[in-house]
């Protein structure tokens, strides 16, 4: 028998991890597609306010001018999408890392069971079970599982 056998513990009954990482990369992906559709209507609303201002003028100070704020909106767009990712990883990392919400992987493997943790975890794992159905009642980690089988 080869099973893996992932466990998220609940904590307070809130997400798991998986569900936290899962969530944060849908949410980092969306403000991206919305940051680089905001960054390409900005610069063609500038090129065609500059393409229509040139025509109008045709002075080179009134070019550099608007090659200047092209370049400004390019930069306050990127800031803006290093801060919400900055912001973001943080949150993440206060979320799985503060608040101790581990993922537990136990391979099984001919009836016997390989827990790769370290530290706490592995303490409170005892490892000494046929199933992985039955690996809910021999760990010490915590009382809210969520069991997922990957193959």
């Amino acid at each position: 028998m080869l099973g893996v056998t992932a466990m998220v513990p609940y904590i307070n009954s809130r997400s798991s991890r998986l569900e936290v990482i899962v969530v944060v990369v849908i949410v980092l992906v969306v403000e991206l597609v919305i940051v680089v559709v905001a960054v390409v209507v900005v610069v063609v609303v500038v090129v065609v306010a500059a393409e229509v201002v040139v025509a109008a003028t045709a002075t080179a100070v009134t070019v550099v001018l608007v090659l200047v704020v092209v370049v400004v909106v390019i930069i306050v767009v990127v800031v803006v999408v290093v801060v919400v990712v900055v912001v973001v990883v943080v949150v993440v990392v206060v979320v799985v890392v503060v608040e101790e919400v581990v993922v537990v992987v136990i391979i099984v493997v001919e009836g016997v069971v390989i827990v790769p943790l370290t530290g706490r975890e592995q303490r409170n794992v005892v490892a000494l079970i046929q199933e992985p159905s039955l690996i809910l009642k021999k760990t010490g980690i915590d009382d809210y599982y969520h069991v997922v089988t990957l193959i």
